[in-house]
């Protein structure tokens, strides 16, 4: 069971913490706030009936199933909150611009800073750090600049896009790093999943109310408050993955620092000895690999391709006599 649900996640016990434990308060917070405000209701009269054993197998049947269906739909998740999903272009634009202001005066402010007030200093360089270098990749959200900036980071300084090799730059890697990196987006993940969790509760919260007037003309007031209340705590939880995301990007960082050399001798190409070169060669390899194939892209990584190896001399054998 357990080889399953690992699969279910990549075989990271991280992401697999990071998408069952908000499952299971979601479970838990439905069974004990939410159910008994409306379980006697005409509606749900059945559940009232359930044993204990009944309850507990189906409450660990819905954990199971949140945590892997959030997993699984992890990515439109972000995308929401990123600002690529739901999303208008005009209130991409508006916030994009709002955000590349708040970077420059982040840097102004920086810049104006005396040298002697080295906390202040520091905390608005970590700020100013979480949006993309170049303005052109600023996005209209917190997460989708904090995101984006580590996606650009080996494009910006090495002209290796880390997003077309992310896969072979994990294969190159050492598994350590590769750890590292899970549990630095487990998490973010973690955050991302307790958000769409509250948000989630608040809505069953005001469905409950709403059964319950239907039912009696009551107003469960505890249940009325706390759905209420869950908009601002997902709030709160979008704050904590925007907070997280620092260590995710210095993990990717270092994926692409120390694996761009040996993801050069996999693919057969000989790392130059220039900067300019260099991007230059990662600039060819990624493009021969993300476009369709074309001779002049394949010419254009000719000059950085490795010698090919001698043939390996024939093992020796004894003289038959």
């Amino acid at each position: 069971m357990t080889d399953l649900l690992k699969g279910f996640t990549g075989g990271s016990w991280g992401l697999l913490i990071a998408w069952f434990l908000p499952a299971g308060l979601v479970v838990g917070f439905l069974g004990l706030v939410v159910l008994p405000s409306v379980e006697h209701t005409a509606m749900l009269h059945g559940i009232a009936s359930w044993d204990t054993t009944t309850r507990s197998l189906v409450a660990g049947a819905l954990v199971v199933t949140l945590a892997i269906t959030g997993n699984a739909i992890s990515t439109p998740m972000y995308q929401v909150l990123e600002g690529y999903l739901l999303w208008r272009q005009s209130w991409f634009e508006a916030g994009r611009q709002r955000h590349l202001a708040r970077k420059q005066k982040l840097w102004d402010a920086y810049d104006k800073t005396p040298a002697e007030q080295t906390l202040l200093r520091a905390r608005l360089y970590e700020r100013w750090r979480v949006y993309p270098d170049d303005d052109g990749d600023v996005g209209p959200t917190l997460l989708q600049n904090g995101l984006r900036a580590f996606e650009m980071y080996g494009d910006n300084h090495y002209g290796l896009d880390s997003q077309i090799f992310w896969s072979e730059l994990g294969f190159v890697t050492p598994k350590g790093l590769g750890d590292e990196i899970d549990r630095a987006r487990a998490s973010v993940d973690f955050f991302v999943a307790l958000l769409w969790s509250a948000l989630l509760l608040s809505v069953c919260s005001f469905a409950a109310v709403v059964v319950r007037w239907g039912d009696d003309r009551t107003v469960p007031v505890g249940v009325l408050v706390v759905a209420a209340l869950l908009p601002l705590f997902a709030c709160l939880c979008y704050v904590g993955a925007v907070a997280s995301v620092p260590y995710w990007r210095s993990t990717v960082q270092a994926l692409v620092n120390l694996g761009r050399v040996p993801l050069a001798a996999a693919a057969g190409l000989e790392l130059p000895a220039t900067d300019a070169e260099e991007r230059a060669m990662w600039s060819a390899f990624g493009s021969f690999v993300y476009s369709p194939y074309s001779a002049d892209r394949g010419r254009a990584l000719d000059p950085f391709r490795a010698p090919p190896k001698p043939p390996a001399p024939p093992l020796a054998t004894g003289d038959d006599d």
